[in-house]
């Protein structure tokens, strides 16, 4: 931007995740013109105002973040305006954004189009030394249709994609990526004309699997967040998860609701334990730019369970579980007794055909990576990569489909960090 005299920006942030800290200003503006700004109810208000006009671009402001949780936290954008000596407007874009306290972040935005096709990028937080990049997104085929997927990344050097069922892969490999951020793929979609009309209302679009490695072939950490596509035009909220057949068991046990929402600010969540008889509050005042809440399991048992979740604005605009799920409660003797360090034991059986079960402590609520890679160090699988509570865990890895030979097991949790060695001989 030329001959720069007035800069002004509100930007609201999600309270529940981090704590503002300040606005710093670039040294070319802080030497040219005034600078203050101030907060409150987690909006965040800046004006430069010059004394000599300037022309400025890139990185004008910093703004500091304090983190209360491992998570994603939405920034919007409330207004933005840059003005000239002759106090003319100059054409600015806003574009909303995010912060993570993980290295990186993925965010797939909500999209609302009643119709025709419909652009949806995949948002990222910003990418230091980065080679390879593996994505897997899944997305409801039966009311969308993929028609392509582009990609802006510089160095490019290898990049394909493919859509099977309903799963989206696409693989980017080229020279260290440095200090790249924003909407680096692009997914086109279009409504499928020949699914049913409620269909369409929402679709989700899901990160399945994101495997990104840096220049030294370590795997670094992610944490995505999930969006959809709408043809709504009115406020609405479609719930995700659970919605039928989901077994959560209790105790320490953190799972997510998930949804998708337009034209909304925040909604209330309620639980049924008895098919939707009676309702019980579980969270209030959410912001649906999330769009999930971490639910930490009740101590109760049903299989008569189900979610609602409703505006807060409009009471009518609501959704629940479409079929009932189960809750159950965890032994006595598990519950009592929490791990003091973090722990992984050797796979049982090893060797194994053709399953095999991982067992690992958290001695403290973690964000666990937990993958298998084969002889050449290639990745083969990722059987965890999100938060996890405190406690034993096990999971089973069935590897029918995968060759004799020597696999390795890496988990990632906290500060620990271990790898072991197993072997599939059928």
């Amino acid at each position: 931007m030329n001959d720069v005299s007035y800069l002004n920006f509100r930007i609201e942030y999600d309270t529940t995740k981090i704590t503002f800290d300040r606005v710093d200003v670039v040294s070319e503006l802080d030497d040219a013109g005034y600078f203050t700004s101030s907060v409150k109810n987690g909006i965040i208000s800046a004006i430069w105002l010059a004394s000599t006009p300037v022309d400025c671009h890139g990185e004008l402001f910093h703004l500091f973040f304090n983190y209360d949780e491992t998570s994603v936290a939405n920034l919007h954008f409330i207004s933005g305006k840059a003005q000239n000596s002759n106090r003319d407007n100059l054409g600015i874009q806003l574009n909303d954004g995010s912060v993570s306290p993980m290295p990186i972040s993925i965010t797939i935005p909500v999209v609302v189009n009643p119709s025709g096709n419909n652009s949806i990028p995949i948002q990222f937080g910003t990418l230091e030394s980065i080679g390879t990049m593996n994505l897997e997104i899944q997305y409801d085929e039966e009311s969308v249709t993929l028609n392509d997927v582009s990609v802006n990344l510089p160095s490019l050097s290898s990049f394909t994609y493919s859509a099977n069922s309903g799963i989206l892969k696409i693989d980017w490999t080229g020279a260290a990526i440095q200090n790249v951020s924003g909407d680096l793929f692009e997914m086109n979609f279009a409504y499928n004309p020949n699914a049913e009309p409620a269909n369409n209302l929402f679709s989700e679009i899901r990160i399945v699997e994101a495997a990104i490695l840096d220049e030294q072939n370590e795997l670094v950490d992610v944490i995505g967040l999930n969006g959809c596509m709408s043809q709504n035009t009115e406020p609405a909220v479609k719930l995700f998860a659970p919605n039928g057949g989901e077994v959560w068991n209790s105790v320490s046990n953190t799972e997510k609701i998930e949804w998708g929402s337009v034209f909304l600010n925040t909604v209330s969540i309620y639980l049924s334990t008895d098919d939707g008889l009676s309702w019980v509050l579980v969270d209030s005042s959410v912001n649906v730019a999330k769009g999930f809440d971490d639910w930490t399991i009740p101590n109760v048992s049903s299989d008569q369970c189900k979610m609602k979740i409703i505006s807060d604005e409009e009471n009518e605009v609501f959704d629940i579980s479409e079929n009932t799920f189960s809750i159950q409660v965890v032994s006595g003797v598990e519950e009592e007794r929490l791990p003091t360090e973090f722990n992984v034991d050797q796979n049982f059986p090893n060797p194994f055909n053709p399953s095999t079960k991982i067992r690992y402590a958290l001695p403290v609520q973690s964000k666990v990576n937990l993958t298998i890679y084969n002889l050449l160090g290639q990745k083969v699988e990722t059987l965890v990569n999100e938060v996890r509570p405190a406690g034993f865990h096990e999971i089973v890895w069935y590897a029918g489909n995968y060759a004799n030979g020597i696999y390795f097991f890496r988990i990632i949790a906290s500060d620990y960090i271990k790898t072991k060695k197993m072997i599939l001989l059928k």
